[in-house]
């Protein structure tokens, strides 16, 4: 745990590494404090067709799954780094956001191999 699932607009490949872009989310994740670098799990996903307020623009949106119980500001705080190495890198869209979504401890089952 944490999930970072990593969607953007396709033509975001045209102008960076998607390799950086996961790389630059798993070391903000590492450097919050919250998870060991083994526990942490980053994949991306291009958008083939998205519009942002009616206009195919290019956009960078990452979900933060991870078991809840964490507070609001340990959330703001993860989200915000995250955000911060994404664009510390120089990531160039129109929309860069980052959400963090709970996971119910209750319903999470894990098979670690």
């Amino acid at each position: 745990m944490p999930h970072l699932i990593i969607e953007y607009s396709d033509s975001v490949e045209k102008k960076h590494s998607v390799d950086a872009l996961m790389m630059a989310c798993h070391e903000a994740a590492t450097k919050s404090g919250q998870f060991t670098e083994n526990d942490i799990k980053v994949r991306a996903y291009p958008c083939r067709k998205s519009l942002i307020a009616g206009r195919a623009k290019p956009f960078l949106h990452v979900i933060v799954k991870l078991l809840s119980g964490r507070s609001p500001e340990i959330k703001k705080a993860l989200t915000a780094m995250i955000a911060e190495a994404l664009s510390a890198i120089g990531v160039s869209v129109s929309s860069l956001t980052v959400e963090a979504v709970d996971i119910e401890r209750e319903s999470y089952s894990k098979i670690a191999l």
